[in-house]
């Protein structure tokens, strides 16, 4: 409501009153029927019904109550061609990793030194069994675009890690001497950090549950991943690209800031003829990182992760 004069808030909340009068019409309708004065009498103007619209945000019961499923649109290929020089001449990686907490939640960080490629895993502990299906994970996607890891650069907290990596996966583990510092990553958890602060000092929220804080994690190292990095293998390729090959498309992935209120669709739209949501209210977490779009965010009602593939913006309450 900010930038708006009482006088323009009363005549928005009187628009958007109007508006559920009769019948919670579009806002292309509601301007029509202002324009050609099908209601006589009228003090609700067509710049209004856009004030509210700026204000308030799209009407939630519109939302809940219309929102259709809509068919996604066919799987196109847009990856992009990495220069073939690239794989070719950095293919054996070296790879630092550490851990980092969040409020006391362990979480793996990684980092190669080559294409500059971060990476995060949230830890339901810090077991060995729990370390090794992480590190798995970070593995997985290295080996999936072609890059093999050769070295991983560690302190003493993974050392009881070191014969299984070395014998299933074929990789030599360095662990540094104990009180001693990887550099590497302990730079890599720094800023990934400070990423996090930013995020969390932006949002209006007092609390935060865990599901939205390991979601923030990865969405902060993600971000690091968008652009090219600093002493990296190409000044024109992202670590991003260079690992996954697909860019960002506003408009498939949409580009909701992290915490966002928004209504999203459900996965399956209910029965026709109940009254259920089309929509539920839910804090927006991430795009999908898929060809089809998508996103994920975290319901209001449960608390839990959910996935939509339509999501409105909503101004947070």
């Amino acid at each position: 409501m900010m930038g708006y004069t009482p006088r323009q808030l009363k005549d928005a909340k009187a628009a958007r009153k109007l508006d559920r009068a009769i019948g919670s019409s579009s806002l292309e309708n509601m301007k029509m029927i202002l324009k050609q004065t099908l209601i006589e009498d009228c003090t609700v103007t067509t710049k209004d019904v856009e004030t509210a619209e700026r204000v308030f945000g799209p009407d939630v019961g519109t939302l809940k109550g219309k929102t259709v499923r809509k068919k996604p649109p066919p799987v196109k290929n847009d990856l992009i061609e990495i220069p073939p020089e690239i794989l070719e001449q950095h293919r054996d990686l070296v790879l630092e990793i550490d851990l980092m907490f969040v409020n006391g939640m362990p979480m793996l960080t990684s980092i190669d030194t080559t294409t500059k490629f971060r990476s995060l895993v949230p830890l339901k502990d810090q077991t060995a069994e729990e370390l090794y299906k992480a590190l798995d994970v970070e593995l997985r996607k290295y080996n999936k675009n072609k890059f093999k890891v050769n070295k991983i650069n560690c302190n003493q907290q993974f050392k009881p890690l070191m014969e299984d990596v070395e014998d299933n996966l074929g990789i030599r583990m360095n662990c540094a001497p104990r009180d001693e510092h990887v550099l590497v990553a302990e730079h890599n958890n720094r800023t990934i950090s400070e990423r996090i602060r930013v995020t969390y000092h932006s949002l209006p929220h007092k609390a935060m549950p865990k599901i939205m804080l390991h979601h923030l994690a990865m969405v902060s190292a993600w971000q690091l991943n968008l652009f090219p990095a600093k002493g990296g293998v190409s000044s024109y390729y992202s670590p991003y690209v260079i690992m996954g090959g697909i860019p960002l498309n506003y408009k498939k992935h949409h580009m909701f800031p992290f915490g966002s209120h928004v209504q999203g669709t459900l996965r399956n739209d209910p029965a026709t003829n109940t009254n259920a949501p089309r929509t539920v209210d839910v804090i927006y977490l991430r795009s999908m990182p898929n060809n089809q779009g998508g996103h994920e965010a975290m319901s209001l009602s449960t608390g839990k992760k959910i996935t939509s593939n339509r999501v409105f913006e909503i101004p947070v309450t």
